[in-house]
């Protein structure tokens, strides 16, 4: 693997760029949107205090660390949205991948177009072996934005999700190695 950090990724209709510290009021309007929250269990934006130091967190990255991978989704110079890498495994040459949108522009394909741009770099530049995600049982555009981008179903986490009534739901796992993306 060669690893060239958050560089800037531009599709058709998005430009993903690393994080600015005047992202914060419109990262913490999407992060703090219920709506948004819905599924997700990683939740640094819910807070202006949590989006702040979310933002700091990865400008420190992107300085110390070439396989940190963090990138804003603009649509027309506006953020609305975030994609990124967790659970980076150097040794097994794989990643799993998350973000969200805002609300507002749901089902505009912006995920799909984002993970797109993200799937290529990650297994064209860096040659990540495989990249995968989880989503909430619930969570059927999430899964089809998956499915849109080649990624195909691995497994169920039987009730890995604590919701906040107190019951358990089950997360679900897609993944793509660069066999199949290429």
């Amino acid at each position: 693997m060669r690893f060239f950090g958050t560089v800037p990724l531009t599709t058709q209709n998005l430009y993903l760029r690393r994080y600015h510290i005047n992202d914060v009021p419109a990262l913490h309007k999407i992060g703090s949107d219920p709506k948004v929250n819905q599924y997700i269990t990683f939740t640094p934006c819910k807070t202006l205090q949590g989006t702040k130091d979310f933002v700091m967190i990865n400008l420190q990255e992107y300085r110390n660390d070439q396989s940190f991978f963090g990138w804003a989704i603009t649509k027309d110079d506006k953020l609305v949205g975030s994609i990124g890498t967790y659970n980076m495994d150097r040794e097994n040459e794989s990643c799993e991948v998350g973000y969200n949108i805002s609300s507002e522009h749901w089902n505009e394909g912006i995920a799909t177009e984002s993970l797109q741009a993200v799937l290529k770099y990650l297994f064209e530049n860096i040659q990540m072996h495989k990249v995968y995600a989880s989503f909430h049982v619930d969570n059927v555009a999430s899964k089809k934005v998956l499915e849109k981008c080649g990624m195909s179903y691995e497994g169920t986490a039987r009730e890995q999700i604590k919701e906040k009534d107190g019951s358990f739901s089950d997360l679900i796992y897609y993944g793509i190695t660069a066999g199949e993306y290429f």
